[in-house]
């Protein structure tokens, strides 16, 4: 089995892409709000808030499951359902597949390793 870091390799690469994915969006989010508001008239700037905290806490997920922590994988599966109900209430249909994909890999990677999770 390739490890990385100690890791299952398809695990170490969803987690690093996921880490890098998250950190660019609340920066993004944070840096220009203004254009993503535009883009989703519908928004408000508590939506985007509530958007950090959740990229905030999809880090600490992502931590989590690094260390084989079951309550990361748990804390993911919350927001990735939490990101999607979004997705779909402000019709970003883009990244409401993105989410269904990496989540579904994600699950999948989590699911086969579970025993190593405490």
């Amino acid at each position: 089995m390739h490890m990385l870091f100690h890791r299952p390799l398809l695990l170490a690469i969803l987690l690093i892409l996921l880490l890098l994915g998250n950190v660019f969006a609340f920066v993004k989010l944070t840096t220009d709000p203004s254009k993503f508001l535009s883009a989703y008239p519908r928004m408000t700037m508590n939506t985007l808030t509530t958007l950090k905290a959740i990229q905030a806490l999809n880090v600490l997920a992502i931590v989590g499951i690094w260390y084989f922590q079951k309550w990361g994988a748990w804390l993911a599966l919350a927001l990735a359902l939490l990101v999607l109900a979004l997705d779909i209430h402000y019709s970003i249909w883009y990244h409401a597949v993105v989410v269904v994909l990496l989540g579904g890999l994600t699950a999948h990677a989590v699911i086969t390793n579970w025993p190593m999770f405490h």
